[in-house]
Parts: structure tokens; sequence; C-alpha cells
């Protein structure tokens, strides 16, 4: 198993599937992992040697916010925007779509759970 920033990935996964399964890392930015750091995506975990793995740690530190550190971020946006009382504050208190979303047939689910 390789450990890497609070997550167990199987050595039998590819590079892309897990590193996309660390928390802020998707598609894209493995891309431009293995684009800066020259090796293919497609290799295995378990085929990485220490140092192939300690550089993709130091690339992740440098270039990306992940984990814990990022959801704390996107929380105190949504605190900050319900706090100055914004119109995505508001939604964001009331449970409802944010973003121009249909509500009078649509997120049923969000307005039966959440009945002010």
């Amino acid at each position: 198993m390789v450990y890497i920033f609070n997550q167990y990935i199987h050595p039998k996964k590819t590079v892309k599937k897990g590193l996309t399964s660390i928390y802020g890392i998707g598609n894209s930015s493995v891309e431009k992992l293995s684009y800066s750091l020259c090796f293919n995506s497609g290799m295995r975990m378990g085929k990485l040697r220490p140092t192939q793995i300690s550089l993709i740690c130091k690339y992740i530190m440098a270039n990306f916010t992940i984990g814990s550190q990022l959801k704390k971020n996107i929380r105190q946006n949504i605190q900050r925007c319900m706090k100055i009382r914004s119109y995505r504050g508001s939604r964001h208190k009331r449970g409802l779509p944010l973003r121009g979303q249909r509500t009078h047939t649509n997120s049923r689910t969000c307005r039966r759970i959440r009945n002010y």
C-alpha cells in the first residue's frame, strides 16, 4: 500500500486513479503533474520508486490545496457568504440551489429535508 496525504492507495491502481482518490486532485491535475514530472500516468502505484513518490508529494504540496485544508477553505467561503448576507449565502442557509436552477419541480429533496 502506498500512503500519500492520509490516503492509502492500492498498489495495483494506476497513478491517475490513485491520485484522483485524494480530495482536491482531479484528472486535469494529474495530467499536469505527470507532464511536469515527466512520467506516465498509466503506471501502477506499486511500480513507483520512493524518490518518485516523494517528488509527487512535493509537487502536490507546492501547487495544489488538498484534503482538510481545501475543505476548510470551502467552508470558510460559504460562511463568509452567509455572514455578508449575499444571495448565495441565503441560499446556502436555506439549503436551496445556488446557481439559478429551477426549484418549482426540481430540488424537492433538499426542500423536504430543510423545511423552514
